[in-house]
């Protein structure tokens, strides 16, 4: 057995032999080693005890991935306010938990306005497939509880892909977590930049595939009532002073199964901030008989955030919507 300091040995290696009397657990850092023999009862137990420990530890620290997770969950923290979805919405909680320490390197929140509802929770995270091991994506996705279907889909589509992003959006009472996949710039018309699984943490039915597909953008904007359209309008016109349109990537999404038909505008190059929106997010309140007390509440918090995409459209039940999202100026820069 090697020597060991007052402080323990610090792992970097380990390996286990079982037989039918006993299991013996090596462990070696550096030229040190050490090894403990246990019945297999005791092996039992503290596996299950090792277990028990994880858990306790990643309940309030977040899921433990990689020798860096503390620096990880901490830049999170900054930059998706962890402090608000860790005391907020049980599942948002347990979604941002397991997300939160991950090699991430884009951080969203965004709300949705339909007729008389203001959706606001959501959040969205991506990180580079390479950051991470397949197997341990696909653990991820189980542990979002993706269907066996999704994940055998991503598993297979994966090493085209260069990020996957991961999203929960509450409302409505739903409960939605999103893995997206993008690929890179599509060679070929109708190939997607992105496809995005989701699923309902409650009703395992309420499934769906959406197909993120670039296109030229339009003269006019359509796909949601005319009043909702002109707001947006002003709002491309708004970025559009600051850079030319063909800046702004516009993609058209489509769900396989159900009635979703919308649009999606990444307008983070124009470089906006939610402030500079007030007066067309006031309009789409208006539109959309949104109460003011939960409008102010919401603007109040993120006026100093940048502007990222505008989606809109009818959902998968044929309702129009407007989705906003935005990021913290911290969570643009460099890691």
């Amino acid at each position: 057995m090697g020597s060991m300091t007052n402080d323990g040995m610090k792992i970097d290696r380990w390996s286990a032999h079982w037989s039918q009397r006993r299991v013996l657990l090596r462990f070696a850092s550096g030229a040190s080693t050490a090894a403990i023999a246990l019945s297999p009862e005791a092996a039992k137990e503290l596996g299950t005890q090792l277990h028990q420990a994880v858990q306790t530890f990643e309940n309030e620290h977040g899921t433990l991935w990689c020798e860096q997770h503390r620096l990880h969950g901490q830049r999170t923290d900054r930059c998706m306010d962890g402090a608000r979805l860790l005391n907020g919405d049980s599942d948002a909680r347990r979604v941002y938990q397991l997300i939160r320490n991950l090699p991430l390197t884009g951080f969203e929140r965004s709300f949705k306005m339909r007729q008389g509802q203001l959706d606001s929770g959501r959040f969205l995270v991506g990180f580079p497939v390479k950051a991470m091991a397949d197997a341990d994506i696909d653990y991820l996705a189980s542990q979002l509880g993706a269907p066996l279907a999704y994940r055998a889909a991503i598993a297979a589509t994966l090493a085209q892909a260069n990020f996957v992003h991961v999203g929960f959006e509450p409302g409505d009472g739903q409960r939605i977590c999103k893995m997206y996949l993008e690929f890179p710039e599509p060679q070929a018309a109708g190939q997607p930049l992105y496809i995005g699984y989701k699923w309902d943490l409650e009703e395992t039915q309420q499934q769906a595939v959406s197909h993120y597909v670039p296109t030229t953008m339009p003269g006019k904007l359509a796909l949601v009532d005319p009043e909702a359209c002109a707001s947006l309008q002003d709002i491309l016109g708004l970025a559009t002073e600051r850079v030319l349109l063909s800046a702004l990537r516009y993609v058209e999404v489509t769900d396989q199964d159900t009635q979703r038909m919308s649009f999606d505008i990444n307008l983070y190059p124009a470089g906006l901030r939610m402030r500079d929106l007030r007066p067309m997010l006031a309009a789409l309140q208006h539109h959309f008989s949104i109460p003011d007390k939960a409008m102010t509440a919401l603007m109040e918090h993120m006026a100093d955030d940048v502007v990222g995409h505008v989606s809109a459209g009818t959902d998968r039940h044929g309702r129009a919507f407007v989705t906003v999202y935005h990021a913290r100026p911290e969570a643009l820069a460099p890691a």
